[in-house]
């Protein structure tokens, strides 16, 4: 089943301003952070720190919404929105907000809508 993104956007209207919650939450917590504690961190400790704020965001949020269901799988945090029928997973971010886009495996079946184990079929996928 094959769905142009102005309608999966359009879908997700409602939720977007929650997601730009999440995401914001993730990096103002992370300035918080003594200069002390953050001069030892590269970009990666950066990110890594970032993203676990932005999860339990995430699932402080969203998890108890009617129609949405956290999904672990494969060590990836998906988020299923029945309402709307769309996955969305929340990737590691750099301070401007930007994901490196190294495609992994793992993320190129996901992005290229591969069936996820414990998802059923025919779910649109969206990574913020």
């Amino acid at each position: 089943m094959e769905t142009d993104i102005e309608t999966i956007m359009g879908a997700l209207t409602p939720y977007l301003p929650l997601f730009d919650g999440i995401l914001r939450h993730g990096h103002t917590t992370y300035e918080t952070y003594p200069a002390n504690i953050v001069v030892d961190h590269d970009a990666s400790a950066q990110a890594h720190c970032t993203n676990r704020h932005v999860l339990a965001e995430a699932h402080r949020l969203l998890d108890d919404l009617p129609g949405v269901n956290h999904r672990e799988v494969r060590g990836q945090n998906l988020w299923q929105i029945d309402p709307v029928n769309v996955i969305v997973r929340f990737k590691k971010t750099d301070e401007d907000g930007v994901s490196s886009n190294y495609q992994t495996r793992q993320a190129r079946a996901f992005d290229r809508g591969a069936q996820i184990p414990g998802i059923p079929a025919g779910k649109k996928k969206k990574t913020k």
